[in-house]
Formats: C-alpha cells, sequence, structure tokens
C-alpha cells in the first residue's frame, strides 16, 4: 500500500470518528462515554478495503442513537455502541473474541474517569489471561462443547442433503473457542487468523490442527461427519483432563459412598431381574440407563474406577442386562472396600430391627 492511499484511509477514519462525536453532541449530549480504535486498524494489519472497528462506549441508552450501518463506496461499516455491562461481561473470559478490551487505542473518553474505568476492565481481563486456568474457564470450554455437540446433531439431521457445511462451521467456532479458553487465549486477527493462531498454541486435542483443516475441504459427506464426530470426542477427552487438574475429584472415602452400593442395589437390581424374567425390554433399557446414570453422577463426584457405561448388547437384551449389571457391582463392591466400607444387610428383619433402632448416629 503506498503512503497516499494510507493517508487517504486514516483521514476517512478521523472524520468517522469526529462524525460520531458531533453526531453524539447533537443527539446524546454526555452519553459518550469513549471510543477506541481496535480490530485491523489498532493491529496493523489492515489493507485497502479494511472498514474502521470502533469501540464506541456509552453511559446510557440514550447513546444507542450512535449506532449506524452503512457503506461508504464499496466497504461497509457497522457502527455498534457497548454499554460497560457489555465490557465487563467480556473480561469474564466466556468467550475468545474479547481482543478489543487488549488492543483497543482510545481516541477519546469523557473524562480521566471513563478512561480509567476502561483500563481497569481491561486489566482484569489481563489479569486472569495471565493466572491459571479456573473452574469457570472449564465451564464455559464444556459450554462451548455442548454447542458443538448440538451442531454435530444438525450435521447428522442434514445428511447429504447440502445443509450441513452450516453445521460443520458452527462445530469449529464451538470447539476452537473451547480451545482458546482453555489456552488462555484470544482471538487477535479475526477469522482469518484463527487457524495460525491455532497452530500456535501450546496445548491442543489429539489430531486438533488436521482434523480442523480437514472439515474444510470437499470430502464425503461420511467422512466429514467422521472426521466432525472425531475432533469433537478428542476434544471432550481433552477438556476432561483441564477439569480433572483443575478441579480434582474427591477421594473415594467412605463418606462419598456410604450408602450407594446398597441405593443401587434398591433400584435397579430387582427391576432388570424382573425385566429379563418378562423379556420386557423396555423396562430393562431404561432401568440400565438409569444405574449408568447413577454411576455417572458418582464418578463425576469422586475419584474412583467405576462402570460409567454398559455395551450394547446389555441394552438390547434383557438378561444380559442382568449379566452386566452384576458385573458392574462387583466392580462397586471393590470400591466399597478400598473405601474401608461393609455392604449394609441383614439376614432378618429381627436383625435389621435390633441394628437399626439401637444403632449410634452414622
Amino acid at each position: 500500500m503506498n503512503e497516499q492511499t494510507k493517508q487517504a484511509l486514516f483521514e476517512k477514519n478521523n472524520r468517522i470518528i469526529e462524525a460520531v462525536k458531533a453526531r453524539a453532541e447533537r443527539l446524546c449530549p454526555a452519553a459518550l462515554d469513549l471510543i477506541a480504535v481496535t480490530g485491523s486498524f489498532a493491529s496493523g494489519d489492515y489493507h485497502e478495503k479494511s472498514d474502521l472497528d470502533l469501540l464506541i462506549v456509552i453511559g446510557d441508552d440514550r447513546g444507542f442513537a450512535l449506532s449506524h450501518c452503512f457503506i461508504l463506496g464499496d466497504v461497509g461499516y457497522d457502527l455498534y455502541c457497548h454499554t460497560w455491562e457489555h465490557l465487563e461481561n467480556a473480561a469474564a473470559y466466556e468467550s475468545p473474541f474479547v481482543s478489543k478490551l487488549l488492543d483497543a487505542q482510545i481516541v477519546y473518553s469523557r473524562n480521566d474517569a471513563t478512561h480509567q474505568r476502561f483500563t481497569d476492565i481491561s486489566d482484569i481481563l489481563r489479569r486472569h489471561l495471565a493466572s491459571p486456568l479456573t473452574a469457570s474457564d472449564c465451564a464455559h470450554a464444556v459450554g462451548h462443547l455442548q454447542a458443538a455437540k448440538q451442531a454435530y446433531f444438525d450435521l447428522a439431521a442434514a445428511g447429504e442433503s447440502g445443509g450441513y457445511p452450516y453445521a460443520v462451521c458452527k462445530i469449529l467456532h464451538a470447539l476452537s473457542s473451547a480451545v482458546y479458553l482453555l489456552n488462555h487465549a484470544v482471538v487477535c486477527h479475526g477469522v482469518r487468523g484463527i487457524p495460525t493462531e491455532l497452530e500456535h498454541l501450546p496445548s491442543l486435542p489429539d489430531a486438533f490442527l488436521s482434523l480442523h483443516a480437514s472439515l474444510i475441504t470437499d470430502l464425503p459427506y461420511d467422512k466429514i461427519q467422521m472426521a466432525a464426530m472425531t475432533l469433537i470426542r478428542n476434544t471432550e477427552r481433552w477438556i476432561s483432563a483441564h477439569l480433572e487438574n483443575v478441579c480434582p475429584r474427591a477421594p473415594a472415602d467412605a463418606e462419598h459412598l456410604r450408602g450407594t452400593y446398597e441405593e443401587l442395589v434398591s433400584n435397579y437390581q430387582n427391576k432388570l431381574s424382573r425385566a429379563a424374567a418378562t423379556d420386557d425390554r423396555y423396562l430393562s433399557q431404561m432401568t440400565l440407563a438409569s444405574a449408568q446414570l447413577f454411576f455417572e453422577e458418582v464418578g463425576g463426584a469422586v475419584n474412583v474406577l467405576l462402570p460409567h457405561s454398559f455395551d450394547a448388547s446389555a441394552y438390547s437384551i434383557p438378561g444380559a442386562a442382568v449379566d452386566a449389571f452384576r458385573l458392574a457391582m462387583e466392580q462397586y463392591a471393590a470400591q466399597y472396600d478400598k473405601a474401608g466400607l461393609a455392604v449394609c444387610r441383614y439376614d432378618s428383619t429381627d436383625a435389621f430391627e435390633n441394628a437399626y433402632i439401637h444403632a449410634k448416629t452414622e
């Protein structure tokens, strides 16, 4: 870009900024708190057709009158207003698209207080990014993972009809956001910079880059679907590992496990046996699914090796469900032993009455 073109760009940008200030004076005096240049003109990565990204911060709702979308020549512009609450939410770092808080070049502030307020909010984000991962980071990453799973459902539902590329893009956006968050990184160069920025992140799920790239290809639908599913699974395992490091589960001690074995027997054992005896496949499947959920909930709370899932045969054959549950309970009993617990059993009602009535408080 030659110097004349560059100067013309900056002259146009300055006139747009001055126009915002003039409109504020006319329509909403004292509502405009701050203007900052962000995006490509802040990073220096601009070109002849770059639009001006302005962070316009307003102090009250009257300032929304400054919002305006327009086309100048053959370049589109969108002037959006942000409240201070918007910026505070961005500093909470639920999304990696928060570079506006880090690269903003302030060109107008109503007073020193508004300038300092913006600096304070930016510093909150900077301190967070410089700190170790938190439970909230992991929770936000899980939220993006769930969005990717929903998009995968859309991909599968679309089939080969041609509507699936949109779902693929949603998957890529959601999983990339999760990866940025658990690296305490932000998207610095817009969407087009994401593939390169991902390459330089210190931690990535298995095969993330190759699978990510493969989804932006003309592969057949079935291969796209398989790559998307693998990418989601790998990212889920990667997030789980980070979550375990940040929020390690409590040890499987007696306090956490007491009564759970007996509850499993109470809720599921005889139902599964009855389902097998009557060949009631619905009762068998739903009971086994409830047992699996129970295992997952206990395993999510404590660090214990539990049978989190049953195979397809256990779900399809009531008799196989009984056998699978029995094996799972043997594994569970071993965890009871490890925690120093004995399964609470009585040989008779008399034994129960005597023990229950005269027992000391547990």
